[in-house]
This record gives structure tokens, C-alpha cells and sequence, in this order.
């Protein structure tokens, strides 16, 4: 086992953010994942301390959208077949995929829990993937009751 233990929600949450306005980074020797944003002073000393040492941080490249798209198609293919499965395979060939899918769920809300579960065991085998292409021996480790998921399916 690795000493350096990593928090898989915030390296899923990195993973999966798409946001043009900050950039996360991973700690090397802490295991902190943190966002940097642009254009705010109060990321400063953040961008002060990777360039001191930049070999101690790696960007957290999101991975791509389709990426999201293609967990949810294969919990879709998970559910057997009927109401929900219909409704949210319908979802995922709408315009505004994710926008669908969370749209869907909201009206099978027993369907939400177990998406829910499905998501972050496929986020978290993803992000121990990433890890592993970077080339960081880490352990991910679980908050066990602090998961906070808000209304969105990504």
C-alpha cells in the first residue's frame, strides 16, 4: 500500500469538471487535490507554490464529456427493461444529454439512488485509471458517509 492516500471525491470531482474558470491540481507529496482559478487573487498563493516547484503538482485534466456519456449509456444498459431504462436510454439520445438524463431520474427517484452508487464506482475506477496513466502510487481513499451529490448526473 502506497503512503500517499488521495480523496476520491475530489479527484472525481476534478475529473468530471469542465469549467473554464479554474484548473485543479494534484499535490504529489500530499495527495491534495485543489483548484486553481483564473483571474482570482485568491488563488495566488496556490500558483505561487506550483511554481516553485512544479514537478510536486500535475494538472488534473477533466476527462471528456463523453467519457460522463458513456457511464451513464452503460448504467442504462444496467437496468432491465421498462419504464426507467426506456426514458433515460431516450435521454441520453437528447440534444443536451446530461440536462435529460438528471431530468429523467428526477421522476424515478429509486432509479437516482441506484445511479448514484453506479456513477461513483465507475468514477472511481476511472480515476484509479488516471492515477495509474500518470504514473502516481496512490491509494484513493472514501469519506464513508460524506458524499454529496447535487442534482446532476456528471
Amino acid at each position: 500500500m502506497s503512503q500517499l492516500a488521495i480523496d476520491t471525491e475530489e479527484l472525481v470531482m476534478a475529473l468530471e469538471n469542465h469549467s473554464y474558470e479554474m484548473t485543479f491540481f494534484l499535490d504529489r507529496r500530499t495527495g491534495e487535490v485543489f483548484p486553481v482559478f483564473e483571474d482570482n487573487d485568491e488563488s495566488d498563493d496556490d500558483r505561487t507554490r506550483i511554481d516553485a516547484d512544479p514537478a510536486r503538482f500535475v494538472a488534473v485534466e477533466p476527462l471528456p464529456s463523453s467519457v460522463g456519456w458513456e457511464v451513464m449509456a452503460a448504467f442504462v444498459e444496467s437496468l432491465p427493461p421498462g419504464g426507467p431504462r426506456a426514458a433515460l436510454d431516450s435521454a441520453l439520445g437528447a440534444r443536451h444529454p446530461f440536462r435529460a438524463f438528471k431530468d429523467v431520474l428526477a421522476a424515478f427517484p429509486e432509479q437516482r439512488e441506484v445511479w448514484y452508487a453506479f456513477h461513483d464506482q465507475e468514477w472511481e475506477r476511472l480515476a484509479a485509471e488516471w492515477l495509474e496513466e500518470a504514473g502516481i502510487d496512490a491509494t484513493l481513499t472514501v469519506r464513508r458517509g460524506l458524499s454529496t451529490h447535487d442534482e446532476s448526473p456528471r
